[in-house]
């Protein structure tokens, strides 16, 4: 019988190759785009899926449908190959949600299992639900995948499972998971050799005024969490820090440290200088964030911000204070807030003026409808006071404008070395002159409006910011080292030539400095049009991982500086963490035990975490900061867990050998505290009780209304808020 002949594909009439010999290269017909994957990328591009693949602009709604439907098609017989799974732990909502691969587009589909159509579901359901309500459980547990598969190995064990006694709970599991989790920390550890990792610390302070230390270490493959130190003591003595700081380092390995990464307090800036005497080759660095931070508060403290954002306030706390006005507010605005929980300190008064500006309309409606003039709030002079700042304040709308256009900028570079998605280190430098020539485009180039806002930045970024790091890793990035306005001046030579001594001996740096020349002039591995075409498409230090090889103490250098880390947040994350596992029931955990309790919770989401990001195909273009999005999963802070009084390093082993402590004491936040929102309810009778909102709860202040019945919320004055992320200035 003839052998037939395979069937074209469709989608080789809406594109063509651009390569005859090159099927993987294609062009769009609609809107010329050039990329590589072939026709089942070029299907994402013309649904619209934006899976890996930004989307067509030009292409007929009928085309998008058509492309759709083919790959909803061939979703659907995946899911029907795939076996069914005896113990399902699904919900009916969930089988209706949409699915992660072509989100939103494509519909997931499962089949029916035999217990779900024999065995009646409710009573288990039942007894989950007593469980979480009974013990106070987060709700936000049966979305963690670590719940589903838990449910799911109960299921398939079957009757008969003795459960875990309070002692294997408490010691025997929890050692063996510490040391299984360190098991898997290994391929960290060798990656260290490889790339270099930074260490990441900052303290907090807690109830009775005691300093405590979190450390952890960062590399391109993500943050893990290594111990945490009672700093009581020594906390502003510069010597002390650097013992402790040099201990870690040499515990480490110095030859796999680049940098260590502490706050600004003048006696961690005084501990770094005396790390680098000591060890020439290490470089400390400041939290970029930090300083990102306080250059937000310095640009804040102008005269027009602080009236702007006091009479947001004032709308903010009004709104929210009266629960009849905030429904009506909802309804005008459609469900969307005006507060949120902050992210940072200073950041937040400026999110706020931007849920305004995108609010106004609804905002203005509110204020000018007749339900509000109506309503009895209208002839109170607190109300006649927001009205006249919504509607007949045009200074206060033309101010919100005013002050975004300062902040915004530097904000998306605060969420861009925020994110540990990728090592901001390339990036951070040609951020701050982008986000610098944008405001200055915001005020269409004249002096007088931004030129004051440039001396602020220039004044952190001068006095405290700028690492030859920076300049290096801009210098070094394939993604922005060819671009035609690349700038290789003073600065930035200055600063990579600093690193290049700093770090290596002079035969080795004289060969660096040979094998520049070979980079700039794309000569060799460099000038392959693979390499040229992947600049853009891979990390900055894979990308010297796969066509450095011809150079190889400059792709060692390439490497270790581009997989470096801008900001300590991973330790200001793993608050949440200390808070979640110390509870009040738990208090009476020595510090041993509660380390390893964090230890392996961190670890664990981390590990979460990247699946996630795996799961959805998550990328972005670092330094195109209209990408950037907030991710609030591990930047929240929370207050009042605590630790028992111990000066030892925590080892996560020591906990399994000693008797629990009975310490009892509540911590408060150091000098950064960017995550719990405290409000006041305040019900009919005039009482109020102060509530601190968690996030991880996924709080609405709709759900204090339902609770409490006809109590209603206060925002405190000088209390953190926070709106959506920032879309595109």
């Amino acid at each position: 019988m003839p052998k037939q002949k395979a069937k074209r594909d469709i989608t080789w009439e809406h594109c063509s190759r651009v390569d005859p010999a090159n099927r993987n290269k294609v062009k769009c017909n609609y809107c010329q785009k050039i990329m590589f994957g072939g026709v089942n990328r070029m299907k994402h591009h013309l649904a619209g899926t934006k899976k890996d693949i930004a989307e067509c602009k030009v292409v007929d709604e009928t085309i998008k449908q058509l492309f759709l439907g083919l790959l909803m098609g061939f979703e659907e017989k995946k899911a029907k190959a795939k076996d069914d799974e005896c113990f399902e732990v699904v919900s009916d909502e969930e089988n209706t949600q949409l699915d992660g691969t072509l989100n939103p587009f494509v519909k997931k589909r499962t089949q029916t299992t035999m217990n779900r159509t024999v065995k009646d579901r409710e009573p288990v359901i039942r007894g989950i639900y007593q469980l979480l309500y009974g013990e106070a459980l987060s709700m936000n547990l049966v979305k963690s995948p670590l719940w589903k598969r838990a449910l799911k190995l109960v299921g398939e064990y079957g009757k008969g499972l003795k459960p875990p006694s309070y002692h294997e709970v408490r010691v025997t599991y929890l050692k063996k998971k510490v040391d299984s989790v360190e098991d898997s920390l290994k391929k960290y550890k060798d990656e260290w050799k490889k790339t270099g990792c930074t260490i990441m610390s900052d303290g907090w302070t807690d109830g009775k005024q005691r300093s405590i230390t979190n450390f952890l270490v960062n590399s391109p493959s993500g943050t893990v969490f290594i111990r945490s130190l009672d700093t009581s003591s020594f906390a502003k003595d510069a010597k002390k820090l650097f013992e402790m700081l040099d201990a870690l380092v040499e515990e480490l390995g110095e030859e796999n440290v680049v940098q260590v990464v502490t706050d600004s307090a003048s006696a961690y800036v005084l501990a770094g200088t005396m790390l680098e005497n000591k060890r020439p080759r290490l470089f400390w660095s400041p939290c970029a964030a930090h300083l990102i931070d306080l250059m937000l508060q310095d640009i804040g403290e102008g005269p027009s911000f602080k009236d702007t954002i006091e009479k947001a306030k004032k709308v903010t706390v009004y709104i929210y204070r009266h629960g009849v006005l905030l429904s009506m507010f909802r309804s005008f605005t459609d469900g969307r807030e005006l507060i949120r929980a902050g992210v940072t300190r200073f950041a937040t008064s400026f999110l706020t003026l931007k849920r305004f500006q995108e609010l106004k309309i609804p905002i203005r409606e509110l204020f000018a409808s007749k339900d509000w003039a109506e309503c009895n709030f209208a002839s109170t002079n607190d109300g006649k006071l927001v009205e006249n700042i919504i509607l007949a304040d045009v200074n206060f709308w033309k101010a919100i404008k005013y002050c975004l256009s300062c902040v915004v900028p530097i904000y998306k570079i605060l969420r861009l070395i925020d994110g540990d998605v990728k090592p901001a280190m390339g990036y951070i430098y040609e951020a701050m002159d982008r986000a610098k020539e944008q405001i200055k485009e915001n005020f269409n180039g004249l002096e007088t409006r931004y030129k004051p806002i440039w001396k602020k930045i220039d004044t952190r970024w001068d006095m405290q910011l700028h690492r030859p790091l920076h300049a290096a890793g801009y210098y070094l990035n394939p993604s922005l080292h060819f671009e035609e306005d690349f700038r290789a001046d003073y600065e930035v030579k200055l600063g990579l030539y600093n690193v290049i001594e700093k770090m290596y001996d002079r035969p080795t740096g004289i060969n660096i400095h040979e094998q520049l020349d070979k980079f700039n002039d794309s000569i060799g591995m460099f000038g392959l049009s693979a390499a040229i075409a992947m600049r853009k498409k891979t990390q900055p230090a894979k990308w010297w991982l796969s066509y450095g090889d011809e150079c190889p103490e400059l792709q060692h250098l390439a490497v270790r500086v581009l997989s470096l880390t801008c900001s300590a947040t991973g330790c200001e994350r793993n608050w949440s963490t200390f808070d979640h596992v110390h509870l009040k029931k738990r208090n009476r955990l020595e510090q041993q035990r509660l380390n390893a309790l964090v230890f392996v919770k961190y670890n664990l989401n981390l590990n979460i975490r990247l699946e996630k990001r795996r799961e959805r195909g998550e990328t972005y273009d670092p330094i195109c900061l209209s990408d950037m999005d907030s991710d609030d999963e591990w930047i929240t802070e929370k207050e009042g867990a605590c630790l028992p009084e111990d000066n030892s390093w925590m080892d996560v082993h020591e906990c399994f050998k000693e008797n629990e402590g009975t310490s009892r004491s509540k911590r408060k936040r150091g000098p950064r505290n960017l995550n719990k929102v405290p409000v006041t309810v305040t019900n009919e009778k005039g009482k109020t009780t102060l509530v601190d909102i968690d996030t991880d709860d996924d709080f609405d202040v709709e759900d204090v209304d339902e609770a409490r019945l006809h109590e209603t919320i206060i925002i405190l004055e000088g209390e953190e808020v926070d709106v959506e992320e920032l879309g595109p200035f």
